[in-house]
């Protein structure tokens, strides 16, 4: 079983919110594609993010703010099993002022 656990988070670079992946269980949290080639038949080896991007689109299925819609089950993603995955291995290099908030009480 995979499991995702995403949260909306804002930042002053948008208007808008986004999703992003704040817990996995059992899925490769990255996918390298190998052997792809580009549009002009170039060969391309894209590092994709697997887990924001369902998040992402569970997050336009879900809805925001009371759609109390806290659960999306999903059927049929293919995905890479991963057993020993921990939410430390997608988190890479320094932490970005503008999505990583102080949860300090302001004093």
């Amino acid at each position: 079983m995979t499991v995702i656990v995403s949260d909306s988070f804002g930042s002053r670079n948008r208007d808008s919110t986004f999703e992003a992946t704040i817990g996995i269980a059992g899925i490769r949290h990255m996918e390298e594609l190998e052997g792809e080639h580009d549009l002009f038949d170039n060969p391309s080896r894209p590092i994709m993010n697997r887990v924001d991007e369902i998040s992402s689109a569970a997050s336009i299925l879900m809805g925001q703010t009371d759609a109390a819609l806290t659960v999306f089950v999903g059927h049929g993603i293919t995905t890479t099993g991963d057993e020993n995955v921990c939410l430390a291995r997608l988190l890479v290099g320094l932490p970005l002022p503008e999505i990583d908030f102080d949860l300090r009480p302001v004093s």
